[in-house]
């Protein structure tokens, strides 16, 4: 026989129970309907930023939309790379690059500058010049992203893994620019990419 006060707790304890069950129960549909309200756009898509310089950067609206610092972008990345906090790759995903191979890329003796040789004139020399990468010589910069879109909130998450740096490709003889060369790329942490 149950008396007054075992059957109260009974009740309260019941009470708790089922209020518990409910709460867990709303909270897994509360998440499953949060993620199932994200629609992938683009599961891996490469963007590209130019850096450079040309006769349409002074056009206004142009201006306007392409507000960016390329010392912070490349600074911030190659400081992180010299830390060991972000790993760098020469032809990502190919190619690791370990701290000081990685050095060599940003500073680095040029042995392709040939002058005439003044003491046997019609004979052209090596002379090496010391050359040191800096943002000023990055013209293009490309993103590895994955982009989702939130049809509940109406709003993108865009999540870059990869950003890959560019520079001039220029010919030996005239220095004329003949293309863009691909210097290095820097693979992010991806532990806020979303496991699936």
């Amino acid at each position: 026989m149950l008396t007054n006060k075992n059957y109260s707790m009974k009740k309260a304890t019941l009470i708790i129970l089922c209020a518990t069950l409910i709460a867990c129960n709303k909270t897994n549909n509360t998440s499953t309907e949060n993620k199932s309200h994200n629609v992938v756009w683009a599961e891996k898509v490469k963007t590209v930023l130019p850096l450079e310089k040309d006769s349409l950067t002074n056009i206004p609206y142009l201006v306007e939309w392409n507000k960016y610092d390329k010392k912070t972008i490349f600074e911030s990345l190659t400081n992180a790379v010299l830390k060991g906090k972000l790993k760098a790759y020469c032809n990502y995903p190919d190619c690791p690059l370990t701290i000081e191979q990685f050095k060599n890329t940003l500073d680095f003796w040029d042995s392709t500058n040939y002058v005439e040789d003044e003491n046997n004139p019609g004979t052209m020399m090596s002379i090496p010049i010391h050359e040191r990468i800096t943002a000023e010589d990055i013209v293009q910069v490309r993103f590895d992203e994955h982009i989702e879109f939130d049809t509940t909130n109406y709003t993108f998450n865009n999540k870059i893994s990869v950003v890959e740096f560019l520079i001039e490709k220029k010919t030996i003889e005239t220095g004329e620019v003949i293309g863009l060369k691909y210097l290095f790329g820097v693979k992010l942490d991806d532990a806020s990419m979303e496991k699936k």
